[in-house]
């Protein structure tokens, strides 16, 4: 009994060493802002303070923009354009991971009013797996590039695996301000929701679906985001329900292919990518 007892002392004394001692705070923050391997996007973990075995907190973590690929700008390292800043994060790595020599994190925290879970794999093959529900989309640093500003509820989650992965989304109670891209107007303020699914690898995103829903209207665009460069088109289809007036229907007009469907063109170069 003695023996069995001391044995888990042992144990017990080793794990907790392993912890306080051998995976200082700088190893932590290190394979975190490793686990994002994108030459135009870096993580960066701010205020990490260890917890009780294998837990630890980050007071924020922020997806940052590294440079500007296509002008040849370059931003020293430490810097950058933030994209997402979540706050309050507790973490937890999986001793089961480290004994495998696969480290597993998990993590929770808040984004804009919102919570958000998930798990990275912190290997040379970094892969990662995000859910967010109830954030808020008025402030995100990231919609205010493509010149998106308004308010609305989120909700979705993104993987990611060798920098490749996918972000599917959804958005409720849209109230958006309508917006112009290269002297195109596009009438933001009608729609209330919105769901999307994104391919991301490297330095392209992928539009595969994006919708807009309204009262009798729908938009669909799809296209590509090849480093600041937005390729696309927007589908947009009135019926009689939707009791937009004459304005509404001449600001469109230059685009109408068919009573009550218009094709918009949207290419321009995305401000602060």
């Amino acid at each position: 009994m003695i023996k069995t007892a001391a044995g888990i002392i042992t144990v017990v004394i080793l794990f907790f060493g392993l912890w306080y001692v051998a995976v200082p705070e700088d190893l932590i923050v290190g394979l975190i802002e490793g686990s994002v391997k994108s030459d135009i996007f870096s993580l960066k973990a701010e205020d990490l303070k260890k917890g009780l075995l294998f837990n630890f907190t980050v007071e924020r973590m922020i997806l940052m923009k590294r440079n500007s690929r296509d002008t040849g700008e370059k931003i020293p390292e430490g810097n950058g354009i933030p994209l997402l800043v979540m706050e309050g994060m507790h973490n937890r790595i999986s001793p089961l991971s480290l004994l495998t020599l696969h480290p597993e994190l998990t993590f929770k925290g808040r984004l804009y009013g919102g919570s958000v879970l998930g798990t990275v794999h912190l290997t040379q093959k970094a892969s990662w797996h995000m859910q967010g529900s109830a954030i808020s989309l008025h402030g995100i640093p990231l919609l205010g590039l493509f010149g998106i500003q308004g308010e609305g509820i989120l909700s979705g989650e993104v993987k990611s695996h060798e920098g490749e992965g996918e972000a599917r989304f959804s958005a409720d109670h849209l109230k958006l301000r309508n917006t112009s891209s290269d002297g195109v107007i596009l009438p933001l303020d009608v729609f209330h929701t919105m769901r999307g699914t994104l391919k991301l690898g490297g330095d392209i995103v992928d539009i595969q679906s994006l919708t807009l829903n309204g009262d009798g209207l729908r938009a669909r665009m799809k296209g590509t985001i090849r480093g600041r460069l937005l390729d696309s088109s927007i589908e947009v289809m009135i019926d009689s329900s939707s009791g937009q007036g004459p304005l509404f229907q001449a600001m469109l007009s230059p685009y109408q292919v068919s009573p009550g469907y218009f094709v918009i063109p949207v290419r321009t170069t995305l401000k602060g990518l």
